[in-house]
């Protein structure tokens, strides 16, 4: 399985698990490279599509989850809001709270649960390859 198809996956297992995140599975591309001073990035594209980028350097399936479910939020924000979503606003972080992140908004982190709902994905899907 190849990086970008794993983080597919691991999307479609955080959406079943979140659904008060309502973002379509379809909406979204997932990409990785190089990203600028952030571990991951979620870019609203104008047409109700977006792509949530991820850092090449994220080797860590806990963590690759964390950065994927923070850009889910990004993405719903996005999209509740008609596209005028702007960072790590007070919808963000009732949103990121809700799903069981913490500290600070721009570098969230998973909660002692979250992380046992992230080793349940990482059980049924695998840990995430470092093939592209």
């Amino acid at each position: 399985m190849k990086r970008i198809e794993w983080m597919r996956i691991a999307a479609e297992k955080i959406l079943q698990r979140f659904d008060f995140i309502k973002v379509s599975i379809n909406s979204i591309e997932f990409a990785t490279g190089t990203v600028k001073s952030a571990k991951g990035t979620c870019e609203f594209r104008g047409d109700g599509r977006f792509i949530i980028y991820l850092s090449d350097s994220i080797n860590s399936s806990q963590d690759a989850l964390e950065v994927i479910l923070h850009e889910l939020c990004h993405a719903h924000c996005f999209a509740k809001k008609g596209g005028r979503h702007r960072g790590h606003d007070i919808f963000f972080e009732q949103v990121a709270r809700r799903a069981g992140l913490t500290g600070q908004l721009k570098s969230t982190a998973a909660s002692f649960g979250l992380q046992h709902r992230f080793n349940k994905i990482i059980t049924e899907i695998g840990s995430i390859p470092n093939t592209l």
